[in-house]
């Protein structure tokens, strides 16, 4: 613990018993899961990453 630089994390809180508070989350976590897909096909376009391209 403490050994390394912590890395990026993501704290999305809300509510459990409001449900527009869990609604909310849902939305944030969305948006955070396009913008990590997002990234990952930037890197897919970059020179070099030809042979860690999963072909669909």
């Amino acid at each position: 613990m403490m050994e390394v630089t912590p890395e990026p994390s993501v704290i999305v809180p809300f509510n459990a018993h409001q449900p527009e508070s869990v609604r909310q989350a849902f939305r944030t976590f969305g948006v955070i899961c396009d913008t990590l897909a997002a990234a990952s096909h930037v890197i897919d376009l970059m020179p070099g990453t030809e042979r860690w391209v999963i072909q669909s």
